[in-house]
């Protein structure tokens, strides 16, 4: 039951957990002096943008800011040389589209961002991102088709998250190369045309 703002942080902090309490306000201004592994700042009531120091901390490995208040557009200055594998801004505020330079995270496994009001196409660098084994992006505002590149590119996709959202067109059959997805959700869009068959390849698939 933690209140108020967080502190500065000392130089020797590697991870910082301070996850379901009600901290509010924005980060710390001494975030970019430390070498954090880990930011876990879930289910407070932080509020504001994320301040683009996140994006040069090339030492994190796990970011998770979900079920806050924040607000404004993501950022779109991450790294190839970041270690990151785990980004969750689910549950905030967020707005406009998903940044092309997530695309330079090689190492991601895990990006969770259900739940803001993200719009826009999917970027095609996503697909560099050849380890994602996680992609959620339910309940926002994203259209166009769903792109091809999700089944020739992120075949290590074990659950992939687009529902509530606004794609339309029909489902594209190179999402039966995604031969480890075990959760597809594809749920209250404005897709046509029939359910591939192919799709019934996928033995580990539950369907949504």
């Amino acid at each position: 039951q933690l209140e108020g703002s967080i502190p500065d942080l000392p130089i020797g902090v590697q991870v910082l957990d301070l996850s379901h309490n009600y901290l509010s306000g924005s980060f710390p201004q001494s975030l970019a002096e430390v070498e954090l592994y880990y930011l876990l700042l879930s289910n407070n009531f932080l509020s504001a943008g994320i301040p683009t120091d996140l994006c040069n901390m090339v030492s994190m490995l796990v970011i998770d800011l979900s079920n806050n208040s924040l607000s404004g557009e993501l950022l779109n200055c991450w790294r190839t040389n970041s270690n990151l594998y785990t980004i969750d801004f689910s549950s905030n505020n967020f707005w406009g589209e998903i940044p092309s330079t997530i695309g330079s995270l090689s190492n991601l496994v895990t990006l969770h961002l259900r739940n803001n009001n993200l719009s826009g196409i999917l970027p095609t660098s996503l697909q560099s991102c050849s380890r994602l084994m996680f992609l959620d992006l339910g309940d926002n505002n994203l259209s166009g088709n769903i792109p091809k590149w999700i089944g020739d590119g992120l075949q290590s996709l074990v659950l992939l998250s687009l529902g509530s959202n606004q794609f339309s067109g029909e489902i594209p059959e190179e999402l039966s190369q995604l031969h480890a997805l075990q959760y597809l959700d594809l749920s209250n869009n404005k897709l046509c045309g029939q359910i591939p068959h192919v799709l019934g390849n996928l033995t580990a698939l539950h369907l949504s």
